[in-house]
């Protein structure tokens, strides 16, 4: 578990330098590169020619399709958590007998992603996905101060310096993130929380489950 911290803002780091130089590259090779609708294929097809953008192009699709394969896998594992604790239809928390994956929720959250995606825009998918996304981060921020100061469970494996502190700046940073958003963005956001609410609630929350398998 120690290493697990090291790891992450290395990989962090390295991931802000890569973009960085990905945009540095884009800006000096395209002029017009606000009314590109394919900067980093029309980067490469300026520097070495349109079978370097045919590439660029491959390469785009296979890490687009690495990043969907990941979300449908990362995306059943709250609605699995969230049952074990009685939150949602105990159902949701089955484990298969053989591969041991949460394969009930993993089935309902593909089916619920891809009925989204086929009857909304993209705009509209990508607005509530990242909405979804800082509630989250917001949930897990606010979380901590509370989380630490419980004598019950384990004992943490790694404690970051400050962390009150770096959990509130995050709070604030959701928030004001949150704040700025469009309002028909804001609502289409707060109609799916709502949604969220009315099946928790029917849940008939309060109940902690036991691990299910099977």
């Amino acid at each position: 578990m120690r290493t697990v911290p090291l790891s992450l803002f290395a990989a962090l780091a390295v991931v802000a330098v890569l973009y960085v130089g990905v945009q540095i590259v884009c800006v000096g090779l395209l002029p017009d590169l606000a009314g590109t609708d394919r900067p980093l294929a029309a980067a490469a097809d300026t520097a070495l020619g349109p079978a370097a953008a045919r590439v660029m192009v491959v390469g785009a699709l296979l890490s687009t399709l690495g990043v969907a394969h990941t979300i449908v896998l990362a995306a059943a594992r709250l609605p699995f958590a969230m049952a074990e604790q009685g939150q949602l239809p105990a159902a949701l928390a089955a484990v298969h007998p053989r591969y041991r994956t949460p394969h009930v929720s993993l089935v309902l959250s593909t089916a619920c992603m891809l009925a989204f995606t086929l009857v909304t825009t993209f705009t509209t998918a990508v607005t509530l996905t990242v909405g979804f996304r800082v509630l989250v981060y917001l949930i897990t921020c606010a979380a901590l101060p509370a989380l630490r100061r419980r004598a019950a469970g384990p004992r943490a494996a790694f404690r970051l310096p400050a962390g009150d502190v770096i959990a509130a700046a995050g709070v604030l940073l959701c928030v004001t993130l949150l704040a700025f958003r469009p309002w028909k963005e804001t609502s289409q956001l707060l109609l799916a929380v709502a949604a969220g609410f009315v099946i928790y609630f029917l849940a008939r929350p309060g109940r902690r489950l036991e691990a299910i398998d099977g």
